[in-house]
């Protein structure tokens, strides 16, 4: 059996209203700001390593137009496959560096709780510490995981530990001969063990905001009382 689990459309306990690395001066995210000057702090061969601006900097902006242009590009880093684009004129997505990932997450309002897996700006995915755990037994080295603290509004920090969470595996799975798509909340979507056999979290190509679980990582995660977002079953063909 095949899970599936669209990404959430509203705030809540599955997608938290927040910010990375907020600055309550600037009332923006710092994030981005940190990107823009780790770039512009670089050597030219560094900066270029990390996003070569030549050849798309049409207005003569030079440096400036990569350091600008990086913080965006890296967001993608954690939701898009490697060495894909966001479009022609793109930038082949690398992997994503330590120094790269957001390190808090400043959510708007106060939350009694959040999900085990959560959905953050950017679409950009976060797990507990539980469900890491439970990924990274059954498929060691196939994801990359980085430490981000949630914090709340008055000082308030979320005392479990989540990781933002970069799928690294994009299946063509997808079986649409052996589809039902006039079903319901994709479930009758058919899905070929041939294709993903013992993977146990993927993105199909065909449908990457859509996340792939096995059954049994499903099954451990019940086993363990974790809370997903809304999730199907589809079919295993």
């Amino acid at each position: 059996m095949v899970w599936g689990m669209r990404l959430p459309d509203n705030f809540g306990e599955f997608f938290p209203d927040g910010d990375f690395e907020y600055d309550p001066k600037a009332k923006d995210t710092g994030w981005y700001n940190r990107l823009r000057l780790h770039y512009l702090a670089q050597t030219s061969n560094e900066q270029i390593r990390l996003f070569d601006y030549r050849g798309f900097d049409h207005g003569g902006n030079g440096v400036g137009y990569g350091a600008s242009r990086y913080r965006t590009y890296v967001a993608g880093k954690f939701i898009y496959e490697v060495g894909t684009k966001d479009g022609p004129d793109g930038l082949p997505f690398g992997v994503a560096e330590a120094h790269e990932a957001p390190s808090t997450f400043d959510t708007e309002k106060t939350y009694a709780a959040l999900g085990s897996l959560i959905m953050l700006n950017d679409r950009i995915l976060a797990v507990d510490e539980a469900l890491k755990a439970i990924i990274e037994r059954l498929e060691p080295d196939a994801h990359q995981f980085f430490p981000i603290e949630i914090r709340m509004p008055k000082g308030k920090v979320l005392p479990r530990r989540y990781y933002t969470l970069v799928i690294g595996q994009y299946i063509d799975s997808y079986a649409p001969d052996l589809s039902d798509e006039s079903k319901k909340n994709m479930t009758g979507r058919a899905f070929s063990k041939a294709a993903f056999g013992r993977s146990h979290l993927w993105r199909d190509r065909r449908f990457p905001l859509v996340n792939c679980f096995s059954d049994e990582l499903m099954t451990e995660i019940s086993a363990a009382g974790l809370r997903l977002p809304k999730h199907y079953k589809m079919k295993e063909v």
